[in-house]
């Protein structure tokens, strides 16, 4: 659970350091609808990783229980 947790926060981190790409991005120039794209372009990002972090961990905990079962 612990790994899951750990990949879990490589995809938080990710977002953050996306999200202040995307603030250094906004300051640079505010009007322009790029900033609108990329802004979603982190989101779905983070999403993803998110989410590849919650079906490994799901994994992992799926194959712990396997392992322990069979003992």
């Amino acid at each position: 659970m612990s790994l899951g947790k750990a990949i879990f926060g490589v995809g938080e981190v990710g977002l953050r350091a996306r999200e202040l790409n995307l603030r250094r991005f906004w300051q640079q120039d505010s009007n322009t609808p790029t900033y609108v794209r990329r802004k979603y372009d982190g989101l779905w990002y983070g999403l993803a990783l998110a989410l590849i972090g919650s079906s490994f961990a799901g994994s992992v905990v799926q194959a712990k229980n396997f392992i322990y079962k069979t003992k």
